[in-house]
């Protein structure tokens, strides 16, 4: 039967092409024949020589060593003691900061120099540290880092004017940056985040507070859950609420080149009050509040930007303390604590307090993300 035949039958009759496909379909091999083709498959696998698996890398010794008690001990000891001196250095110089601006004689506008420096030249150097590391190995960094930050400390001792003081206090933060273990696992952005924060906190030590929030806020863009940068904008946030802060920076004045218009400007600009002639309300005659129908029942738009405010600064600061890296931090959970007293939950902010004892009494000399996790030095 040709193709034409079989197209022809099948637009002509599709029943009967349905009917003989089925009746192919239906019919089975003989079991002898079956037979026979598992017989021959079974000879074909018998044919087929079996080999003993081989190892097809060579095996090579690899050295192992034991290192030494002594030697594990000495190398915990002088990481704690570096790491203990560096912070108490820290809080020395905080502390002693009236007395070496007023012995150096360093300007108001240079008082807090001697303490942010340091913090400002370790976050702007780091990702150069870090491309040192890559190429020269983080135990290298680290013994280096360490012998530096020796150096400019007694620099620091030894500086006889502000100048030199905040020079070495600037070299010392260059020579913790070679310290932060460098291979550990830290990300560029992470270490982007470091550099804004820290352009944050100095921009708080100038007074400068909306510039400090910019700041922070530009370090949340690059790592969303840095502990440095969400504590201090929550503070700021925190302070918006309070009405210590504006919600928006305040425009600065115009100040006209003419002395004389200026004398004039300020004179019509500040007319004397006008006496009040209208009546006392009654309420305010007796003493007694209006009723609460007389009252705006709808918030303001300054009201709803102080209650965003304190609303963004709780949920930031309840998810660092429960999700993310400042669940053993005692400045996060005391402004958690903050938070949840100027949301009116007394018993919340009473065992966030708590935290803050329990979790400072409990803190060690380095943080579980350096000592467990990978930011740290690696034995």
């Amino acid at each position: 039967m040709s193709a034409t035949t079989v197209r022809l039958q099948t637009i002509s009759s599709p029943e009967a092409v349905a009917t003989s496909s089925l009746r192919r379909s239906s019919w089975v091999r003989p079991a002898s024949t079956r037979q026979a083709e598992f017989q021959h498959d079974r000879e074909l696998d018998d044919a087929i020589p079996l080999h003993s698996l081989q190892p097809t890398v060579s095996a090579r010794e690899v050295p192992f060593s034991i290192t030494d008690a002594s030697r594990t001990a000495a190398i915990i000891t002088s990481v704690t003691l570096v790491t203990a001196i560096s912070t108490l250095l820290n809080g020395l110089t905080t502390v002693a900061l009236p007395t070496i601006t007023s012995e150096l004689h360093i300007p108001d506008s240079m008082q807090l120099w001697p303490s942010s420096i340091q913090a400002l030249t370790t976050g702007c150097t780091l990702l150069f540290s870090g491309t040192i590391a890559d190429a020269l190995g983080s135990r290298f960094m680290y013994l280096a880092g360490t012998i530096l930050q020796a150096g400019f400390i007694l620099g620091c001792g030894l500086a006889r004017s502000s100048a030199q003081l905040i020079l070495f206090r600037g070299l010392s933060g260059v020579a913790v940056s070679l310290q932060k273990g460098w291979g550990g696992g830290k990300s560029v952005d992470e270490l982007w985040a470091d550099v804004w924060s820290v352009k944050g906190d100095l921009a708080v030590s100038r007074e400068l507070p909306f510039e400090a929030m910019e700041h922070y806020e530009q370090a949340l863009t690059y790592f969303p859950d840095h502990l440095e940068a969400i504590i201090g904008l929550s503070d700021m946030l925190m302070d918006i609420y309070e009405e210590k802060m504006p919600a928006e920076e305040p425009e600065p004045p115009l100040i006209p080149s003419n002395p004389a218009i200026s004398s004039q400007t300020s004179k019509s600009a500040n007319p004397p009050p006008p006496r009040l002639t209208t009546a006392k309300s009654s309420f305010a005659s007796a003493g007694r509040e209006p009723p609460p129908n007389a009252r705006s029942k709808d918030p303001t738009p300054a009201q709803l930007n102080r209650l965003a405010a304190r609303d963004r600064a709780y949920m930031l600061l309840s998810t660092l303390t429960k999700l993310g890296s400042g669940w053993d931090s005692p400045e996060a959970w005391f402004a958690l604590a903050r938070a949840h007293e100027l949301s009116g939950e007394v018993g919340r902010a009473k065992k966030a307090l708590w935290w803050v004892v329990e979790v400072g009494e409990s803190r060690g000399v380095r943080g579980w993300g350096e000592s467990v996790g990978g930011g740290g030095y690696c034995l």
